[in-house]
């Protein structure tokens, strides 16, 4: 047995088995138990490793049927009509605030000590702090039947991201308790608090701070609607947020600088890799910590830590340090198979990786157009399976966009929160105005194309074509 073996060999057939989970028609545990046991028999008498497959494939199945049974028994039941409850919540995350509603996801303590995590809705706009605890009424309700073939499929996206009840508070009084202090709270705070440092810059640059906000602490809600109307015909949307895209870059160019800064020491470092890989490391989870450690960031951390701890050893490829990471991702949390950002996160990185391999003699600015290339049309078929439209301009729009978003406009962003310089963070807010205005400028002739849903057997193929 190699030692690679358990990541080359069976580590993808449990991958396989946590995602293809989802898609038996019953859930129950018991039948794969006993299909586990007798591979493992199997392989125990022959050696064979189709039957090691086999149980891996068991295996995942049995991990991820547990995992969501657990989840499911936290769900909030489901009845006829809203019912109204006592709960003392506390708030998890940056509300989102529009004119009509705020909007906010707390951890949520029910009368006869259960916890759950809920998406809370206010109607008459009061203010709720990140970290804030309160006692209220709420009409609670399960996120049940909201499932769609095409688009946003909310009852997914509670599942991926443990929301248990969506509630709306119920006007009346509510009464502040004290506040919590935890390691989150701290967090959430220093995020506002870093938001909010532009709130000079947002009286004439209101557009670009709210860009700013989004690709710096994650505050998507700072964006009006307007924006995402958008973004989407140019298929802009992965980019307008804290994604692992940019963190992945940006890494990178910590890197990168980190590399040169070392060439002008003094004295010389016997293993300068060690410092190169450190710095990509930590900007990776700081950059994260700024986004709240949301699931996309997390995806592309954990890639980059696998990556500085494997990659100068030269213990694993590319390829299998992504099936490791998809492995720990799901080991960690198996519903994320359910979040559309999952698949297209990680099949665009496997796309990337497919299209760097067997030009490693070639120019660097052409396996950069190449790779940019292959993963534009590549994503134009996913994002037509997962969101039911094509946006036509998509292809183009990304190749330019791309290298100014992540080289751009994100390390300028954020150099200006680290150093405090006024005229800093004022280039920053006109950079990213002007940037807004030239898309709002493109977005509003941009074509958008609704092709039929068809199966995924069909897309499967497409996506092979290209």
């Amino acid at each position: 047995m190699s030692k690679t073996l358990v990541v080359s060999g069976w580590l993808p057939w449990w991958v396989l088995g946590v995602c293809g989970s989802y898609l038996l028609p019953s859930s129950a545990i018991l039948p794969w138990i006993y299909a586990f046991f007798i591979l493992l028999v199997f392989t125990f008498f022959t050696r064979w490793q189709v039957f090691l497959f086999g149980c891996a494939l068991c295996a995942g199945i049995i991990f991820a049927l547990w995992r969501t049974d657990n989840l499911l028994q936290n769900q909030w039941p489901l009845t006829d009509k809203a019912s109204v409850q006592n709960i003392t919540l506390t708030v998890s995350d940056i509300p989102q605030y529009d004119q009509q509603r705020s909007r906010f996801v707390a951890q949520v303590k029910l009368p006869d000590g259960r916890q759950q995590q809920w998406l809370l809705t206010d109607y008459s706009k009061q203010q709720w702090p990140a970290g804030s605890r309160w006692q209220i009424k709420a009409k609670v309700r399960a996120i049940i039947g909201e499932a769609n073939k095409v688009g946003f499929n909310r009852e997914a996206w509670a599942l991926a991201n443990h929301i248990s009840a969506q509630a709306t508070v119920v006007k009346g009084k509510r009464k502040a308790l004290p506040a919590v202090s935890g390691w989150k709270e701290k967090l959430t705070s220093w995020r506002i608090w870093c938001g909010g440092r532009w709130e000079t810059q947002s009286q004439i640059y209101p557009q670009g701070v709210a860009l700013i906000k989004a690709l710096t602490v994650g505050e998507q809600s700072a964006l009006p609607a307007e924006a995402w109307q958008v973004f989407r015909p140019l298929g802009l949307n992965h980019l307008v947020s804290i994604s692992g895209l940019h963190v992945g870059m940006l890494a990178m160019l910590a890197a990168w600088l980190c590399s040169k800064c070392l060439q002008y020491l003094p004295f010389q470092i016997s293993q300068p890799w060690i410092l190169t890989r450190g710095a990509a490391v930590i900007t990776a989870i700081v950059y994260s910590a700024l986004a709240g450690f949301a699931v996309p960031t997390q995806r592309s951390m954990l890639m980059i830590i696998i990556l500085a701890l494997t990659w100068r050893r030269g213990y694993l490829r590319a390829f299998q340090i992504w099936w490791l990471t998809i492995a720990l991702v799901l080991l960690f949390d198996p519903l994320a198979v359910l979040s559309v950002g999952f698949w297209l996160s990680f099949l665009l990185v496997a796309v990337l990786m497919w299209a760097g391999e067997g030009v490693n003699h070639t120019i660097k600015l052409f396996q950069l157009v190449q790779a940019q290339w292959t993963a534009g049309l590549a994503s134009v078929v996913l994002v037509a399976f997962c969101f039911g439209s094509v946006p036509v301009m998509s292809p183009l729009v990304n190749a330019l966009a791309i290298p100014w978003f992540t080289l751009v406009l994100v390390p300028i962003a954020l150099l200006s929160m680290i150093i405090p310089l006024d005229f800093l963070r004022t280039f920053a807010a006109y950079l990213t105005e002007q940037t807004m205005q030239i898309l709002y400028t493109i977005g509003e002739y941009a074509p958008e194309y609704y092709p039929a849903h068809a199966p995924l057997a069909l897309w499967l193929r497409r996506c092979c074509l290209f």
